[in-house]
């Protein structure tokens, strides 16, 4: 098989496999009353490790699966995660792939960012009641949260990167 359809398989397989996990397992583990959020975590990781047309491509992956199972409106989460992606792609040369703490960093970063961006976007789209404090508390602590769950899988997120930066005309299959 050629290498550009097995890194395509894999890479499929790795974010279902994640999202899965985010569903079924990490939904269940509530930490002072917030969820992490696993796709902002592999958005981030595979952005800033391999580039932004893969960190775009695991994005838009995101995204559609997200709008489909948890979204009011499709596209959303699309346009946001392939944002993400794209944006911290472009950072990724001069970035330090050696340094674990920079990932983990951004991640809680890029958690608060979007998390504010969706809240809006919900106050405005579906009529939400706008607050400042409680929203910002929930955000901090799901920002805590996903920097807990990159530190501990950031290098399977390394592997990952790695296997598309070996194959760096296959990521168009993602």
């Amino acid at each position: 098989m050629d290498k550009k359809i097995i890194v395509g398989i894999f890479g499929f397989l790795f974010i279902w496999f994640s999202f899965l996990t985010q569903i079924n397992v990490l939904n269940e583990f509530e930490l002072f009353g917030v969820k992490p959020n696993i796709a902002i975590v592999v958005i981030v990781g595979i952005a800033l490790l391999s580039g932004k047309i893969p960190g775009m491509m695991v994005g838009i992956a995101y995204g559609l699966i997200y709008d489909v199972a948890f979204g009011k409106a499709l596209g959303v989460y699309t346009l946001i995660y392939a944002l993400i992606g794209f944006s911290l792609g472009r950072y990724s040369n001069g970035f330090s792939k050696e340094n674990r703490l920079s990932v983990i960093y951004m991640v809680g970063i890029v958690t608060a960012l979007v998390e504010a961006v969706m809240y809006l976007i919900f106050v405005v789209l579906y009529g939400y009641t706008f607050e400042i404090f409680a929203p910002l508390l929930l955000i901090a602590k799901e920002a805590v949260y996903n920097m807990i769950i990159a530190r501990l899988i950031y290098s399977l997120l390394a592997s990952f990167s790695e296997i598309i930066n070996k194959c760096k005309n296959s990521y168009y299959l993602l």
